[in-house]
């Protein structure tokens, strides 16, 4: 179990470069957020199966299940479907729009990372009415 303010709201980074979790969670800080991390998509499984979590953002192409195949498994899983997840790829994403669409991704995001961006993509998510 993480340490959890009931207070915040709790965000899974996903990556397999721990470089790019060290800059998602400086650009989230100071956001009132906890911040929890998974370096693979199997690890986010399990943390998601364990932990309340409110928002993720994942990477796209990651050893073992990527990002769109994480995703998907947890859009599929009713006790997780309503969990937004924004992927993180340098891939362009027209060339990955059915897959994405597939999956169930609720946004995407170019990297290298925007803090801009990424803070816009905290507030529109968190603040979302749940359906």
């Amino acid at each position: 179990m993480y340490n959890h303010d009931m207070n915040k709201k709790r965000v899974l980074c996903v990556d397999d470069e721990p470089m790019n979790l060290k800059i998602l969670q400086a650009m989230l800080a100071g956001s009132n957020v906890d911040i929890i991390t998974a370096t693979d998509g199997e690890k986010a499984l399990e943390i998601v199966d364990k932990e309340a979590i409110d928002m993720i953002f994942m990477d796209a192409l990651m050893p073992g299940i990527d990002g769109f195949e994480t995703c998907r498994q947890l859009k599929a899983n009713k006790l997780h479907n309503h969990i937004p997840v924004i992927l993180l790829s340098a891939l362009n994403p027209s060339e990955y729009k059915l897959r994405s669409s597939e999956a169930g991704l609720d946004d995407w995001l170019e990297k290298p990372f925007d803090k801009k961006k990424i803070l816009q993509m905290l507030e529109t998510y968190l603040n979302k009415d749940p359906q």
